[in-house]
């Protein structure tokens, strides 16, 4: 964690011993606190409508994948940085996170776009799988990124180095037919739509409608497939997935690239017994928490969801 300390407190007890406890506020409040905009921005790409955020702020952001969907142009009208950074990915089927930057360490702000998440997985896999086939089914596959040589490799994790047992979760609010509206005027929108008739055959039909600042259809249809694989089908989340850093059964690589890992960071679990619903598990580390305690043990708590839950979504061949 990196950030700037708010507040201090210092106790002791009995003994006299001390201890300090730190309240640090991570680059997104400070984002928060930033107000900026007082004209009209125009029409231009992610990657460029986040640069224009960062450059009023003192936080580093940086800008995973090419991010070069079109938005529409705005009247930003004094808003925070955080608020215009937060709506242009939740419009573009991207992510805003804050972490320490991996190359230099400092506290950074990462837009995570559509392109960034959805992880191209080479072909030679998963062209004999239906899309419609469940995760567990494929759970001995492996990532490949051959066509993404920039996205960060995948942790092998064994159920060995896991205190069991990790809670498994199952989402069920289906969506299997997505809308999105889309277009240069916000007042005059104009929609496209992707559904699943095989997820409507089983489960009914549920509409869901995403209000955005895309510009083009071809971005706005690219959106809409991308949130229906997600959405059409139930899906397993992995949560609360504890992992002790000082155990020798897991090796000193794996643990630098946990506490290396940023969110939408890949991971396979292995070699799970019952009652877990399948021996191995895909997925993305959506955030994790890290605990220490008196006698300077470590332990890591990670919270996984299925990668098409996620949004990082395979191209089915």
């Amino acid at each position: 964690i990196a950030g700037t300390t708010t507040d201090a407190t210092v106790t002791h007890d009995d003994e006299g011993a001390a201890e300090v406890a730190l309240t640090v506020m991570g680059p997104l409040a400070t984002a928060t606190a930033a107000m900026i905009g007082d004209e009209p921005w125009p029409a231009e790409t992610v990657a460029a409508r986040a640069a224009r955020i960062a450059a009023a702020i003192t936080v580093p952001v940086v800008v995973q994948g090419s991010a070069q969907q079109m938005v529409r142009g705005i009247d930003v009208d004094r808003r925070s940085a955080l608020e215009l950074l937060a709506g242009l990915a939740a419009d573009t089927g991207g992510w805003v996170f804050d972490a320490c930057d991996p190359a230099t360490g400092d506290p950074t702000i990462f837009v995570q776009p559509l392109d960034a998440r959805r992880v191209t997985a080479a072909t030679a896999i998963w062209d004999d799988e239906p899309a419609g086939e469940p995760w567990d089914a494929m759970a001995d596959q492996t990532w490949i990124d051959d066509d993404e040589p920039s996205s960060i490799a995948p942790i092998a994790l064994h159920c060995t180095g896991i205190l069991w047992e990790p809670t498994w979760t199952q989402e069920a609010d289906i969506a299997n037919r997505i809308v999105v509206e889309y277009g240069p005027d916000p007042d005059n929108l104009l929609t496209t739509a992707a559904e699943d008739t095989d997820s409507i055959a089983q489960y009914g039909r549920h509409t869901a409608t995403i209000t955005t600042q895309l510009l083009g259809e071809a971005d706005a249809q690219l959106l809409a497939a991308v949130v229906l694989e997600r959405s059409a089908r139930p899906r397993w989340a992995l949560q609360q997935l504890r992992i002790p850093l000082d155990d020798p059964a897991t090796a000193p690589a794996v643990i630098d690239q946990l506490l290396g890992a940023l969110p939408g960071t890949r991971a396979t679990v292995t070699g799970m017994p019952p009652p877990a619903p399948s021996a191995g598990f895909l997925g993305v580390i959506e955030g994790w928490e890290q605990t220490w305690t008196t006698e300077d043990q470590r332990e890591l708590i990670l919270f996984l969801s299925d990668a098409r839950h996620s949004m990082a979504v395979p191209v089915w061949d």
